[in-house]
């Protein structure tokens, strides 16, 4: 039981650190400039 829970665990913050990549990459792509915009311009 413990093993299912640590891989629960694990999944749900790798899936964390995916949504926090797309919210990033959503808040970059917003035409009026949202916070995080300006520092990376890889386009």
């Amino acid at each position: 039981m413990a093993e299912i829970v640590e891989d629960l665990q694990s999944a749900l913050s790798e899936f964390a650190a995916i949504a926090e990549t797309l919210e990033q990459a959503k808040a970059d792509r917003q035409p009026y400039g949202a916070p995080g915009s300006e520092s990376k311009e890889n386009e």
